[in-house]
């Protein structure tokens, strides 16, 4: 069973809340650094590949960026364009070349959907991605840490453990908890030596691979986000 990510598009917007005073360890520790990377957006253009619900196309957008979205559901395209109409999100079908009608990018922004792509179809996706990438932009992922993470309860996520998990397997994840909780089926598990064989075949450099973790000065209940990173910042060029 895989998962349907226009079924959850509501639930996953509500759970990658905007709103910083409302926000998760998603969002502070891997969404949040993501956006940081890309560094200065103003006058960018902005691939937000896996765009999901505009969870990052509408700050993109009010921080002066060009955002093109893509998405392979064309229901979760439907609600991006709703949360954000004034940026340009498209239905990806499989061919990158395409879909972005020969246009360059400055910057390209993975959160959180590198890890749903199995090793066969990422590895194109990348090689497009390096072809289409303007000279001097970067690609900037923000994914799961399951090296680290794999088998760990958080407080609002759970990397749900699976016997024997080798590299390129399927593994789970539950986002949230109670009636608005979200498993997500089809998360491909990868070890920090397996993304960078990836990004180098494709011709990119890894210039930063990092495990966000909370400053001391945000409390006892982080403890296992700073035992256990739950996720990891790729910066490449």
């Amino acid at each position: 069973m895989t998962t349907d990510y226009g079924a959850i598009a509501g639930k996953y917007k509500q759970y990658t809340t905007d709103q910083e005073e409302g926000g998760n360890s998603e969002q502070w520790l891997g969404r949040t650094p993501a956006r940081l990377a890309l560094g200065d957006v103003r006058g960018k253009v902005v691939l937000d590949f896996g765009c999901g619900p505009a969870t990052n196309g509408r700050w993109l957008r009010k921080n002066g960026a060009t955002v093109i979205g893509l998405d392979a559901n064309s229901k979760v395209i439907e609600a991006a364009r709703r949360h954000d109409p004034y940026s340009d999100y498209r239905v990806y079908n499989g061919l990158l070349a395409e879909a972005l009608r020969s246009e360059h990018v400055d910057l390209i922004l993975m959160s959180f959907s590198f890890c749903t792509i199995p090793d066969r179809e990422i590895r194109y996706i990348l090689r497009d991605m390096r072809s289409i990438l303007s000279k001097g932009g970067r690609l900037v992922i923000a994914d799961p840490n399951q090296e680290k993470a794999h088998g760990v309860k958080y407080r609002e996520l759970h990397y749900l453990s699976k016997e024997d998990v080798q590299a390129g397997d399927y593994v789970s994840v539950m986002l949230g908890s109670g009636e608005n909780a979200i498993l997500i089926t089809n998360d491909v598990y990868r070890r920090h030596v397996d993304y960078r064989q990836l990004l180098e075949e494709a011709g990119f450099s890894v210039e930063a691979m990092e495990e966000p973790v909370p400053g001391d000065d945000w409390g006892n209940e982080w403890a296992m986000e700073r035992m256990c990173p739950p996720f990891l910042l790729i910066v490449a060029t």
